[in-house]
Order: C-alpha cells, then structure tokens, then sequence
C-alpha cells in the first residue's frame, strides 16, 4: 500500500513536471521570428529624398500606424467606434512629416508603387483617403519610381501644406504625384 501510494505521488510529479514543460508557459514565445528592414529599398531612396526634402521644422517618420494619428469620430455607439477603430488598426501610411517642436502632424505621406493598381489596393487607398479627409488630415501621395529630385519633393510638400497653392497641387496631382484632396 505504501509503495501504491509512493508510486502514484512518482507519477503525478512525472506528469506534472512533463505539463510544465512541454506546455507554452505565459509570456513565453512559442514561434520564430525574424528580423525585417522596417523600409524596402525603394521606400528607403524615397525616404532619403523626403528627409532632404523637409525643412528644419520638421520631422519625418516611416510606417505610422493610422490609429495613431486619428480616431473614430465622437458620437458613435461603442460598436460602431469598435469597427471604425478596428478598420484603422491594422494600416499604417508609408511617412508621416510632423513639427518638430510639437509633434504635430502636418502630412501622411504615401509612395505608391505598382501594386497601387491592383483593386484591394485601390479599395484601401480609397479608405485611407475618405478616412484622412474626414479627419482633415492632408496626404500627399507620390509614385514610386527610381530616382527622387529633392527640389520636386520639396516643392510638392510646400504646395500640398499651404492652401494658397491649391491651383498648383490639383496640377500636380494629374501629373501623378502631390496632395489628395479627394
């Protein structure tokens, strides 16, 4: 009877030990992970021209998640807030051109490449669009291409955050690149 009960402790100590260890602890990763370059190398020689680009009272910062720059709009239920926020949670803009001194955000800027042509893509830009308008956040959108002259990035920045040129940005924009003001 002893060595019963000896022996059911042994497998009970055996069996506790085995859970502990094969199961994933809390707080403890169970999967690999990898390091990723936070740009693509065509964001990065974008990103480089925009940072020349700015002026010294601004600041450029890459892959902003969009629900960090706005939020859903007072007055809906908790539900409805829920899915709006839910819709801007998971996106992010390419750049976003702050003030230096405050923080304040000034522009989300987005480098559209070949996959902008793609529906889901469209139907997504379309969101981003309706969503930063709404929160009368201006975007600047440029195509992706080989090489950037800052003085064109520069220009198209100046043209996009001041209203007096909004002649200019809407030629701009059918040429394929500034402000969206959709």
């Amino acid at each position: 009877m002893v060595s019963e009960g000896i022996l059911l402790i042994v497998v009970l100590l055996l069996a506790a030990l085995l859970i502990r260890f094969l199961a994933p602890a809390a707080g403890v990763v169970d999967h690999k992970y990898r390091k990723k370059p936070l740009v693509s190398e065509g964001e990065l020689a974008f990103l480089k021209v925009l940072m020349d680009a700015a002026n010294d009272e601004q600041l450029v910062f890459a892959k902003v998640r969009v629900a960090d720059i706005v939020t859903p709009a007072r007055g809906m239920n908790k539900s409805e807030w829920q899915k709006a926020f839910n819709r801007i949670s998971s996106k992010h803009v390419d750049f976003l051109l702050c003030r230096r001194d405050s923080f304040e955000v000034l522009a989300a800027i987005e480098l559209d490449d070949k996959s902008h042509g793609r529906r889901q893509t469209q139907d997504r830009d379309a969101f981003l669009n309706q969503a930063l308008a709404g929160a009368g956040m201006p975007l600047i959108r440029f195509r992706a291409k080989a090489a950037y002259d800052v003085v064109t990035v520069r220009h198209e920045l100046n043209v996009a955050l001041n209203p007096a040129n909004e002649q200019a940005a809407g030629l701009n924009q059918r040429a394929g690149f500034g402000a969206n003001r959709r």
